[in-house]
């Protein structure tokens, strides 16, 4: 039932979401209870729940809102917010511990918009993980202050395969996760922002050397959190390939974005394109580039099968990648193959985690 009119339920969401849209056009009347039912299917998918509740409030909409569903979306954003001064305390934490020791670095992505601020992110922005880049020859160090300060490694048996798989790990972005029982959220140590496929796309050493100090703790430019918000959503998440868009990104980017970026964006790479071609079909004045991947983005909203089908396979072709290059490893190494047969079991945990990503 909740797929519904879902292209409908989406072009409302885009511009419930949109700072300063008007959603007259959508909500001019009484909506069924499956309109609503599929807003929140819809929201919730995306992360953008509290928004959704921070959106109906800034734009007055709430007398056509059923009242219960305001009810459960306001407990949702408190949630929400509560959740997020837990995380800006650990972020506090993380900041001091690397600053009292020099490390270079710098909050990325979620947490990085709770210090920045580009809109009430504290009460709104849904975070999981907090994400940290720092400089390579800072890495291990600054996992090391980890976890002298009580954090440990989600996994057991980290460095189990190394250093036989050493050059492999290298390709990771970031290391394994790492928890404390005194925090809430899990912290990930990136070393890149992008796969080793598209690194070059994005300068870590550039992020580093043009970071800002916002409130005493260190971001990237305005302009690298929005260039990596949309290259995050592209390559890290295969937006590009799967031809979506995700609403929470969607909300930082439009925050975050250039002035006149609608006439600007034959300056920028083919992958920013793309995903303003998405954008296009909730906002005219976003330029458009590919008629057909724009149809084919409506087609996914209207039978949601060819998405996920289309993940499906692209998940199937990156798990045999995967086995193949550890295939002539194992072929090639006396003692990778020792160690693989003495942790079978974790052989299979990784490989569910894997699957599961």
């Amino acid at each position: 039932m909740f797929n519904f009119k879902k292209r409908e339920t989406s072009f409302f969401l885009a511009h419930l979401l949109h700072p300063t849209s008007n959603v007259d056009m959508f909500i001019h009347s009484p909506r069924e209870q499956t309109f609503w039912n599929s807003l929140v299917h819809v929201g919730s998918s995306n992360l953008v729940l509290p928004s959704v509740y921070a959106s109906i409030k800034r734009k007055k909409l709430d007398s056509k809102v059923p009242r219960d569903l305001l009810i459960y979306l306001n407990e949702i954003y408190k949630y929400n917010y509560e959740r997020n001064k837990e995380i800006l305390r650990q972020i506090n934490d993380i900041s001091s511990i690397f600053k009292n020791n020099k490390i270079n670095h710098i909050f990325i992505k979620g947490a990085a918009l709770l210090i920045f601020k580009p809109y009430d992110s504290i009460c709104e922005r849904m975070i999981g993980d907090i994400d940290v880049l720092v400089s390579e020859k800072d890495l291990l160090k600054s996992k090391k202050l980890l976890y002298e300060n009580g954090y440990e490694n989600n996994i057991e048996n980290e460095e189990v395969l190394a250093p036989e798989i050493d050059n492999f790990n290298k390709k990771n972005r970031h290391l394994e996760r790492l928890t404390n029982p005194n925090f809430i959220a899990s912290v990930e140590l990136h070393r890149g922002v992008l796969s080793s496929k598209y690194s070059s796309l994005l300068s870590t050493d550039e992020m580093l050397e043009c970071k800002q100090k916002i409130d005493g703790y260190w971001i990237p430019s305005k302009f690298h959190l929005w260039y990596h918000s949309i290259f995050n959503l592209q390559f890290n998440d295969n937006a590009i390939k799967l031809n979506y868009l995700s609403f929470r990104t969607l909300i930082d980017v439009l925050y975050l974005e250039p002035k006149d970026i609608q006439n600007n964006i034959d300056d920028f790479p083919k992958s920013i394109k793309l995903f303003y071609n998405l954008v296009s079909i909730y906002f005219d004045e976003y330029p458009a580039c590919s008629k057909f991947l724009r149809f084919k983005y409506i087609l996914q909203l209207e039978f949601p099968f060819f998405l996920n089908l289309n993940s499906f396979c692209i998940k199937t072709i990156s798990f045999f990648q995967l086995l193949i290059s550890r295939g002539f490893l194992f072929v090639d190494s006396k003692k990778y193959r020792e160690k693989i047969f003495s942790n079978l079991p974790l052989i299979k945990k990784k490989l569910i985690q894997f699957w599961k990503k």
